[in-house]
């Protein structure tokens, strides 16, 4: 955007007796007139001739001026002046805030005729003023000038340019000189310094200055002067403006009323300053651009997309997070810290009859490992299927569970761990290693057969309990002879493996919160048997980080299935669970 820069010219005009003081009460530096600028014309011919002087100012620094002429000026005659008025948009700092305003701007220009020729060979000057009727004071005055018969010849002095525009992060800028005489350039501002500061001839000069870490533009005024009298013009003058340091934070939200379900909005952020952003609620997680891990807080810097990880909400009430976006950054004149809110909607508990029912607590550790307990040790814990292990429907109605594995062998580091399945002291069926292909798999058993178009819910809940237990799963069920995902639900991610279709992340952190798995079906075939598996589809661990194939299983790779506690205990995130594993029919 170009910037307009009114230069503030107040002179006194001796030859008038004039005062540059405004009446009493009035001072200058509040002076509308100070906004006056004015190009002067270029030299009349010896000959005579018309030239003219631009006077520019803005609408709302307007002020009525005469043109006065020296009595002694008897061959320089004022003609018509005309008006021109232009709209420009201007940048202010109003209230430590950059604000860009639509201005009028008053072009006006006067004509000057010398109807006689400069007999003399030397070249004549008039003084003129511009004076405000209004207040009787100077606002600023120029030369015109008239070259005089025989004077020699005119010797060019140019330059490449008159204004120059740089950010604020820049520490150079230059310019051309083009003509053949003597030279000099001087800054108003001392920390723009110029080199060569003077020459003869073309010359390239380049200007060299601190980056700006202020709130405001930084102007320098730089004149290029000629020395030579023959030098036409005999100065010029570049101005260099340094954009301020204001910089930019502003954050959009994307979806922030979410269903009950697992689910993830995101929200951009643009910037060219380091932010910080936290979240509330740690069951929304925060994933961090550089490493795709969801945490409680990420940090980064400029521009950036993130995403908000949101589990299942099986609380009765609405959750609601709010996520914090704040910047230290002193540069920053609009809002440091930026807040929006992210709501989920309450769980519904289907009303229904149970199928199966499991209840995994501590109370029931023991004997839940009767049937859910394979040795470490032995090839069985390694070799593709069930393991002969399985955990009965021991709250209400009939089923099984059962972790299908593929083929570890290849994979285990036989010297020190092994694949495994047992009951934790918390009385949780746990699996290890996960791995691509491997299943949990619900079963329950109806008292009699399901018609085509019952609506069959599944409900349990799920978390790694190491970084490298796999990160992609997908919920699937048996509709007559086929598996199907549970299409309302399903994703899609691109690893290092390719791009394929999941329903849930399990998402590692410290305090190992749960997944929760929660589904409606409907069933278009006739069954006596319903049939959920969970199947992990990419070796992706749950921190985001690729499976190396060279890398063994030493025991780590833990997917648990979470406990039921029915009261608010919030000493672990595992206990979290305020209903059971459950297969129902609810229509």
């Amino acid at each position: 955007m170009k910037r307009y820069i009114y230069l503030l010219a107040i002179a006194a005009l001796a030859a008038f007796g004039c005062t540059v003081t405004g009446p009493e009460g009035f001072g200058v530096g509040d002076y509308a007139g100070n906004k006056v600028k004015v190009t002067a014309p270029e030299a009349i011919p010896a000959q005579g001739g018309t030239v003219t002087a631009v006077v520019k100012t803005t609408e709302d620094a307007d002020v009525p001026f005469t043109v006065s002429v020296p009595k002694a000026a008897t061959w320089l005659k004022v003609g018509d002046i005309t008006e021109e008025r232009v709209e420009v948009e201007v940048e202010k700092v109003v209230d430590e805030e950059i604000v860009v305003e639509t201005v009028v701007e008053i072009i006006r220009t006067v004509k000057f005729t010398a109807s006689t020729a400069n007999e003399s060979a030397e070249m004549r000057y008039a003084s003129v003023g511009l004076i405000d009727t209004e207040k009787n004071i100077a606002i600023t005055r120029f030369d015109v000038r008239q070259d005089g018969v025989g004077m020699a010849e005119k010797k060019p002095f140019e330059v490449s340019t008159k204004e120059i525009n740089v950010e604020a992060a820049a520490t150079t800028a230059s310019f051309d000189i083009v003509t053949e005489v003597a030279w000099t350039v001087t800054s108003s501002n001392e920390n723009f310094v110029v080199d060569p500061a003077a020459g003869e001839g073309n010359a390239t000069v380049t200007v060299t200055f601190p980056a700006n870490e202020g709130a405001d533009a930084v102007v320098a005024e730089l004149t290029v002067a000629a020395t030579d009298p023959l030098a036409r013009p005999k100065s010029h003058t570049v101005v260099i403006t340094q954009a301020s340091n204001v910089k930019t934070f502003t954050v959009t939200p994307g979806k922030t009323d979410l269903g009950q379900a697992e689910d993830r909005t995101s929200f951009s952020i643009e910037s060219d300053v380091a932010w910080t952003i936290t979240s509330s609620n740690p069951e929304f997680f925060l994933v961090d651009p550089s490493t795709s891990k969801g945490v409680a807080s990420v940090s980064g810097e400029g521009n950036a997309e993130i995403q908000v990880l949101v589990a299942a909400n099986f609380d009765l009430e609405v959750s609601k997070t709010t996520i914090t976006v704040a910047t230290e950054d002193a540069f920053v004149l609009t809002e440091k810290t930026i807040t929006f809110e992210i709501s989920q909607a309450a769980y519904t508990v289907p009303a229904g009859q149970v199928l199966a029912e499991w209840y995994f607590a501590t109370s029931e550790a023991t004997a839940l490992k009767v049937h859910y307990d394979l040795p470490v040790k032995g090839e069985l814990a390694d070799m593709e299927g069930f393991g002969d292990v399985w955990v009965d429907a021991n709250s209400n109605g009939s089923g099984k569970f059962q972790y299908w594995q593929v083929d570890k062998r290849p994979y285990v580091d036989k010297e020190h761990k092994r694949s495994k399945r047992t009951i934790t002291g918390a009385g949780e069926p746990m699996a290890l290693p996960s791995y691509i292909g491997d299943y949990a798999l619900w079963t329950a058993y109806p008292s009699s057969p399901l018609a085509a178009g019952t609506k069959v819910h599944i409900f349990f809940a799920v978390r790694p309990n190491d970084a490298q237990c796999m990160k992609y799963w997908k919920l699937q069920y048996l509709d007559g002879t086929e598996w199907k995902p549970v299409a309302d639900q399903i994703k899609t991610a691109t690893t290092a493996n390719g791009t394929f279709e999941y329903t849930h992340e399990l998402i590692w952190n410290d305090l190992q919160y749960n997944t929760f798995v929660d589904a409606i079906v409907t069933l278009t075939a006739s069954t006596s048997e319903v049939q959920f598996k969970f199947e992990c589809v990419d070796n992706t661990w749950s921190d985001g980080t690729p499976w190396a194939v060279d890398y063994k299983f030493d025991g780590a790779f833990e997917l648990r299935f979470s406990g039921y506690d029915s009261t608010d205990n919030e000493k672990k995130p595992n206990y979290r669970v305020f209903k059971r594993p459950v297969i129902e029919v609810v229509q």
